[in-house]
C-alpha cells in the first residue's frame, strides 16, 4: 500500500488525485488511473513498440501526466503501470528486472527455460511471431516497460508456474503466491488481485492472465 512516490526521484510530482496517492497495489491491479500507454511512446518501430522506451522517458511522462480520477475509481488495463512497478522493484532490490525474476521465481521453481533475453544457445528454440498476412514480424524488446511482458518461456516452465500457483508446493514461495491471488480491486465485472484477474464462470472461479 506504499505510495509510488516513495520510490521515485524527488522531482516527480505527487502522483495523486483528490489527495489520494497511487500505490504499488494500484499499479498491480490496474486501478491506478495511469493510462494503458504513455503519450510519449514515440519514435519507435511500429512492429517493436517498446524497444526504445527507457526509464528516462518514463520519468519524463510522470512529470507531466494529468490524472483524471482517484485510484480505485475505475479499472483501466495499463502496461505502463505494470512497467513502472517493475522499475520500482529494480530500485528497491538494486537488481535488473530479469535477474529478480530469475532469482525469486525461476530458480525456486526450476523454470530453466524462462528468460528476458534470448541468448545464442536458445535462439533456435524461439518461435517467430507472424502478422495477419502470415509474414514473420519482429519480436518485442523492452527497456523500462519490461515487467509488462518481456519474458520468453515454454510450455514446460508454464506448467511448473501454474502448478506452483495452484498447489503452492514450494514453501519459500507459498506466502507470496497466495498473496497474489487475494482480490485487491472489484468493480462491476472486473475483479483483480496482484496481476491475476478473476472471472466467475457458472460455479467456477477462473483465475487468469
Amino acid at each position: 500500500t506504499d505510495p509510488v512516490n516513495k520510490y521515485l526521484p524527488k522531482d516527480i510530482p505527487a502522483l495523486e488525485f483528490n489527495g489520494k496517492p497511487i500505490s504499488l497495489e494500484g499499479l498491480s491491479n490496474h486501478s491506478s488511473g495511469l493510462p494503458r500507454l504513455p503519450d510519449n511512446l514515440k519514435e519507435v518501430m511500429e512492429d517493436n513498440p517498446y524497444k526504445n522506451y527507457d526509464e528516462q522517458a518514463m520519468m519524463e511522462f510522470l512529470k507531466q501526466v494529468k490524472l483524471t480520477r482517484e485510484q480505485g475509481a475505475e479499472y483501466e488495463y495499463s502496461n505502463f503501470a505494470v512497467g513502472l512497478l517493475g522499475v520500482i522493484l529494480e530500485k528497491v532490490y538494486k537488481k535488473p528486472y530479469d535477474q529478480l525474476v530469475l532469482e525469486k521465481i525461476c530458480q525456486p521453481l526450476q523454470m530453466n527455460q524462462t528468460e528476458q533475453y534470448i541468448v545464442n544457445k536458445d535462439s533456435g528454440l524461439f518461435v517467430s511471431g507472424h502478422n495477419e498476412q502470415g509474414r514473420p514480424v519482429s519480436q518485442w524488446d523492452f527497456k523500462a516497460i519490461a515487467a509488462a511482458g518481456a519474458l520468453r518461456t515454454n510450455t514446460t516452465d508454464l506448467i511448473k508456474y501454474a502448478n506452483a500457483n495452484l498447489f503452492t508446493t514450494i514453501a519459500a514461495l507459498n506466502k507470496a503466491l497466495q498473496l497474489t491471488q487475494v482480490k485487491t480491486f472489484s468493480k462491476g465485472t472486473n475483479e483483480v488481485g496482484l496481476g491475476w484477474h478473476f472471472i466467475q464462470l457458472n460455479d467456477h472461479m477462473i483465475i487468469s492472465h
